[in-house]
């Protein structure tokens, strides 16, 4: 990779709250599909705005409030 630059992405979260769990949304736009292999690979397709929803979850995921084995499900 040539390029060092970097850029920022503002990705917009709900704070982690006890009384409700993880909470994220996705947008009307949205497509993202996930394929597990036999061998176990998996592929992630998505467009711009699936991706972003996919960084959404992570991040929402990875605040320090969000008790350890939280998940999130992709519908």
């Amino acid at each position: 990779m040539t390029n060092s630059e970097t850029v920022a992405v503002r990705v917009e979260i709900q704070p982690y709250d006890r009384q409700h769990g993880v909470i994220s949304w996705h947008d009307r736009d949205e497509e993202i599909s996930v394929k597990v292999t036999a061998d176990g690979a998996v592929t992630i397709r998505a467009n711009a705005q699936g991706l972003l929803g996919l960084a959404r979850e992570l991040l929402t995921l990875r605040q320090d409030a969000v008790p350890n084995g939280s998940e999130v499900f992709l519908m």
